[in-house]
């Protein structure tokens, strides 16, 4: 009988760069998206959506800021996804604001912030990513304007989500459950 011996290796390493704490909520994405946690018909369900950030917003009332619906039965989390590579690729630190916006016309809104919390990715932050609840509770239905600002490239970026959140969906009744009786046959 030889003897093995048995050598432990050490725990990999958790990726803390920009790219790889965005990894789980954003898949290393090209583009701009705009991220959802959503609960769909009792389904949890991931969903990106394509988006391009104006650049150079006038305000909070200008028409050219992007948007994207959202319908869901429930929002775990709503953000972005910056471009994990190439030139439009953030540099960082961001910062993220957001302002609920409702008003007599699309010329003049009233604008509420939002407080946000992060919920994505989780154990850091990074200017690729942020999933987000607001502060005050859930996600509501409305229009949200995100300004998301790259300090390091010294760049703002503009886009808005219309919200339609429809509530928990019922939980399916039940199938009814047959029991079968045996037939005897005379024989």
């Amino acid at each position: 009988d030889v003897a093995v011996e048995i050598v432990v290796t050490p725990a990999p390493t958790a990726d803390r760069s920009a790219t790889g704490l965005a990894l789980a909520a954003c898949l290393g994405t090209g583009a701009w998206r705009v991220a959802s946690l959503e609960t769909w018909r009792n389904r949890d369900v991931r969903v990106w959506r394509a988006i391009e950030p104006l650049a150079g917003a006038t305000g909070l009332d200008d028409p050219g800021i992007p948007s994207v619906p959202v319908v869901a039965d429930e929002l775990a989390g709503l953000g972005f996804c910056a471009p994990a590579f190439g030139p439009d690729m953030p540099i960082g630190p961001a910062r993220i604001q957001a302002w609920e916006v409702v008003g007599p016309s699309a010329a003049n809104p009233i604008a509420t912030p939002i407080a946000l919390r992060q919920v994505q990715p989780v154990g850091g932050t990074t200017p690729i990513a942020g999933l987000y609840v607001p502060r005050s509770g859930p996600w509501t239905s409305g229009r949200v304007i995100f300004r998301y600002e790259d300090a390091g490239a010294g760049t703002t970026r503009w886009f808005a989500v219309e919200l339609q959140v429809v509530g928990a969906a019922p939980t399916p009744p039940a199938l009814p459950t047959v029991t079968a009786s045996p037939t005897v046959t005379p024989g």
